[in-house]
């Protein structure tokens, strides 16, 4: 099992993540574009290169209630044509830089388009011959669907909406099938250790970047991640020793310097990855 950190497009994040051993990363297409990146550079730095479709600003601007906490939203004809727009620009972007990344999502919007809409492009994908996967979502695909996907499929993910039962189920089926999975933002490390021989291929998170954000720790200790939030934050002091081993500046780390509390999220996290991939004896 692999964790692919997100958010190294952020500005100096690639320092970080390359300083602590990061070997994986996954990058949005909308932060490519918006600063006119290659990934060239990202595929020199690391070892796998996952592009993300960049799905979830449609989400945002459809006022999607459970993804965007019900923000206004867009008239759903225009969103579609700019959907239109945006997969030409998102398809010339994959096919210029196919040798600079390992895996690229299809633009999963089914709840926005419908499910011939978004198979379409991912045909238009796979006609290119793109490490295209589809992505399944639970709320609103059958499980049927997800069965052909996994025919059809070596790699699939799972987005959308989903309960822990339901991903266990998904992670089930899948294994029997000897197919690899990719859980969309998905660092649930408890579940993760139920999931045992069934877990994930991959997973990829942002949540490194909760402690810069919202104050929050993730420290592995004694084989389970224990995580503090903001007002826990005096319990720090319990790990400093953990913090210096692992070459954090304990005395910034302790005043929220967000470099610091960033770097510690990461190692923890990788510890815990390294511990799940041992004790199940998982592929890295």
């Amino acid at each position: 099992m692999r964790v692919f950190f997100a958010g190294a497009e952020q500005q100096g994040k690639v320092d970080i993540l390359q300083e602590v051993g990061v070997k994986n990363v996954l990058v949005s297409y909308v932060y490519m574009d918006k600063y006119k990146k290659g990934l060239k550079e990202y595929k020199k730095k690391f070892d796998e290169v996952f592009l993300y479709s960049g799905a979830h600003t449609f989400f945002t601007m459809s006022g999607d209630e459970h993804r965007a906490g019900g923000v206004k939203r867009v008239k759903l004809s225009i969103l579609k044509g700019m959907i239109k727009g945006y997969f030409k620009g998102f398809l010339d972007y994959c096919i210029d830089q196919q040798k600079y990344y390992d895996w690229v999502a299809e633009l999963d919007l089914y709840p926005i388009i419908g499910k011939k809409k978004v198979e379409e492009m991912r045909k238009e994908m796979d006609e290119h011959g793109l490490k295209v996967l589809p992505v399944f979502h639970p709320e609103c695909l059958s499980f049927g669907y997800y069965n052909q996907m996994l025919k059809e499929y070596e790699f699939v993910a799972i987005g959308g909406w989903h309960t822990d039962e339901q991903i266990k189920m998904l992670m089930m089926r899948a294994r029997k099938g000897e197919n690899k999975i990719h859980l969309f933002g998905f660092t649930k490390w408890q579940l993760l250790n139920e999931l045992g021989r069934f877990m994930p291929y991959s997973v990829d998170s942002m949540t490194w970047l909760m402690g810069s954000k919202y104050g929050i720790t993730y420290i592995f200790d004694r084989n389970k991640m224990v995580i503090l939030d903001k007002d826990e934050k005096m319990r720090r002091f319990f790990y400093m020793r953990q913090a210096r081993k692992v070459g954090v500046d304990v005395k910034k780390w302790l005043k929220d310097d967000y470099n610091e509390v960033n770097k510690f999220n990461l190692v923890n996290m990788m510890e815990y990855e390294a511990y799940l991939n041992r004790r199940f004896k998982l592929e890295a």
